[in-house]
Formats: structure tokens, C-alpha cells, sequence
């Protein structure tokens, strides 16, 4: 906020430059890039005779501090050591979020029961998607303390021990509670609200949802997005 308080301010505009010189030059660029997009780099890159031009894979503004797959450090240090710069592909490492459900009856599943767990699913991963954010913005582990909101309710706060939530509300109407303990130790969650199956879940090692919502016996994955979320929180 505090850099927007003078906005907008900007120096005078420069005079025209010529051909810029042929000096090596390595121009990193996230593909996801909204803020300084690809387009710009290349448009750079074709005034710098020779300039290489590297399109960061599922990696946003801020490059070399938001890529989690290595491809930015890997060019940089090819880069100024001479090496064979290395190939940059692999797999998005955390899923764009999706669009969150605006109430119980639009989320997927055959009962109301079934439906909870999905939304218990998205709580979970919405959650641990913030804390995740939090940590590549500040270039650390979240702190014991640091707290998220939940999307429509509750509090999510992190501590040694695992992330504590507190009715958090991914879909309005179901509240999640207990602690998401971190490592190989199975966490307990109470599910609530006006609009759940309420009842309690067990999320085990293995990542699946086990329990009873609403008298009815679930189960289900904790799913992709909370898993590879979860795994690189530690």
C-alpha cells in the first residue's frame, strides 16, 4: 500500500535511443507473466543483437523469486559460467485455483454428504494455497502465528505443529475446524454449518479423507491441489 500512497509517479520522459549494443544478454520472463508478459521481453530481446530469450514455465511476475522449478536459476548460472544453458519444462507445480462455489448445491457429488467432503477438499487446499503464497512472497516458511482468512469465514493460523483452522468457510454454510498437522501424523477436522453434512474426518498419511458426515460413512483423496500445496509447505 505504501508504494501506491505517491502513485502516479514517474520521471520525464527519455529521448530516443539507437541500436542498443550486441553484449551478451539473458532475458528471463515468466510465461505467465501478466504484469511484464513474455510479448515485452521478446520485443526487448529483438533490439539486443544476440539476446537470449527464455520463456520461464508456469511462473509468474518477479521471475527469479517466484520460480519453483529451477529454470531461471539453472539460465542464470549457465549464463555467467558459459555451461549449455539446460532444457526448462516439467510440470505446473501448483494448480491455478479454481472458481470457488457459491453455495453447497453447485459442488460435485451425489448426496449432501459427498458434497461436504468436496468442499471439506476445497477448504483444505484453498488454505494451504494462501499460506503457500505467503511463503514464496516472503521467501520463507510462514511464521507460528501467521494467519490467512477463510474465503467466506473462519481463520487459519499457522504454528509449529500444523496449520489451525477455525471455521473456515470455503463454500458458505461449511465450516472446518481442527488442526492440519504437518508430515506423516494423521489430522482430525470437524465439519460444520448450516449448509454441511456435519460430522468428523480423519485425514490420514496417506492423504484421504475418511469419516462420517451426516450418518453417512465418506471417503475421498484430499486431492492434487492441497497435496502439492501442503508438500512444499513441509
Amino acid at each position: 500500500m505504501r508504494s501506491c500512497l505517491a502513485w502516479p509517479d514517474v520521471s520525464e520522459p527519455t529521448s530516443p535511443v539507437g541500436p542498443l549494443p550486441a553484449v551478451p544478454a539473458l532475458l528471463l520472463d515468466g510465461e505467465d507473466d501478466l504484469r511484464t508478459p513474455l510479448e515485452s521481453a521478446r520485443a526487448v530481446g529483438a533490439r539486443i543483437p544476440g539476446a537470449r530469450i527464455v520463456g520461464v514455465p508456469f511462473t509468474g511476475h518477479s521471475v527469479l523469486g517466484s520460480d519453483l522449478g529451477g529454470c531461471a536459476g539453472g539460465q542464470l548460472e549457465a549464463f555467467f559460467t558459459g555451461a549449455p544453458p539446460p532444457a526448462c519444462d516439467g510440470t505446473r507445480p501448483i494448480p491455478p485455483a479454481p472458481l470457488a462455489p457459491t453455495r453447497l448445491g453447485l459442488v460435485a457429488g451425489t448426496s449432501r454428504a459427498t458434497r461436504t467432503l468436496a468442499a471439506v477438499r476445497g477448504t483444505v487446499a484453498d488454505v494451504s494455497r494462501q499460506f503457500l503464497g505467503d511463503a514464496i512472497a516472503a521467501g520463507q516458511s510462514p511464521t507460528p502465528g501467521s494467519r490467512v482468512p477463510g474465503l467466506r469465514g473462519g481463520v487459519a493460523t499457522w504454528s509449529a505443529a500444523g496449520i489451525r483452522l477455525r471455521a473456515v468457510q470455503y463454500v458458505p454454510g461449511v465450516a472446518v475446524s481442527g488442526l492440519l498437522r504437518r508430515g506423516t501424523t494423521a489430522s482430525t477436522l470437524t465439519v460444520g454449518g448450516r449448509a454441511a453434512a456435519r460430522g468428523v474426518l480423519r485425514l490420514g498419511a496417506d492423504g484421504r479423507l475418511r469419516g462420517r458426515l451426516g450418518g453417512q460413512d465418506v471417503e475421498g483423496s484430499i486431492g492434487g491441489a492441497a497435496a502439492a500445496a501442503r508438500a512444499r509447505l513441509g
